[in-house]
């Protein structure tokens, strides 16, 4: 599912870049780029970036994610982590810079039976398929005596453990 995810952002993210140096190339009709043509290109990847940034933090997924049905969680409360995958997606982008792409290839291939890589971790978020488990977006139904059921008995509050050999 991860793979898939980082296939499509790629493939996504390859595309508008194609598309925007492809206007651009149109703008020059056989000669240099002019002024124009490169702050289009700039406006366009600028644009992808926004766009991505607002996925991240309404979503809490990537691109990607999003497409195939996966959410970032915390691993602490369960709930969507909207900025920490703005931070996932800053420290891998930094990982595969300074490796030159070799990175996400093993963040893609190590990983712990707990499905967390070491940047998930480091960032406290857990990735959920909505497709086959919870959605971290709809609430967890309301017990039964808030919609209306009668009350069951009250629990009885646990006395405390007395040690024999103590007076008391």
């Amino acid at each position: 599912q991860r793979a898939g995810a980082v296939i499509v952002e790629s493939v996504v993210s390859t595309c508008v870049i194609a598309a925007a140096f492809g206007l651009a190339v149109l703008m020059a009709q056989g000669g240099a780029i002019p002024a124009e043509g490169l702050a289009l290109m700039a406006f366009v990847v600028l644009a992808y970036g926004i766009a991505s940034l607002f996925v991240m933090l309404k979503h809490g997924a990537s691109i990607g994610g999003l497409m195939l049905g996966l959410r970032h969680v915390s691993s602490v409360t369960g709930e969507l982590a909207h900025g920490a995958v703005v931070g996932k997606q800053v420290i891998k982008g930094l990982v595969s810079t300074i490796t030159l792409g070799l990175g996400n290839i093993a963040l893609l291939i190590l990983r712990p039976p707990s499905n967390q890589h070491w940047v998930d971790r480091a960032v406290g978020v857990v990735v959920v398929d909505i497709k086959r488990g919870r959605d971290p977006r709809r609430k967890a139904a309301a017990p039964a005596v808030a919609r209306g059921a009668a009350p069951g008995p009250a629990p009885v509050p646990a006395q405390p453990a007395m040690d024999p050999a103590l007076p008391g």
